[in-house]
């Protein structure tokens, strides 16, 4: 884009590249901090409710908050074709999930 001096127009093209460039998605927290920080959650209790800090169902909890994570990182699958309930059943069986 050329500049032309006194064009009206020119700030807003501008404007609207200073938009573009500016402008990025918000970044998520690695997959293994952020299932640390549920865990942590389950270790220390919660006091005012009245739950003690629980190691062993933290370690029961891990490989659960694991799988949620993991699960909400993955991409939706797209409609390719008629297979897709047949895809969508295997990967839940990969993944070890009982329907």
């Amino acid at each position: 884009m050329e500049k032309i001096v006194g064009d009206p127009y020119d700030d807003v093209w501008d404007a609207l590249r200073y938009a573009a460039y500016s402008h990025h998605d918000p970044e998520r927290k690695p997959l293994a901090l952020r299932v640390n920080g549920r865990v942590s959650l389950i270790l220390k209790g919660d006091e005012e409710r009245g739950i003690p800090p629980n190691p062993t169902l933290a370690a029961f909890a891990y490989n659960r908050i694991w799988r949620q994570e993991v699960q909400e990182e993955e991409p939706t699958p797209i409609y390719n074709g008629g297979n897709l309930r047949r895809r969508i059943r295997a990967m839940q069986r990969r993944r070890g999930w009982r329907g």
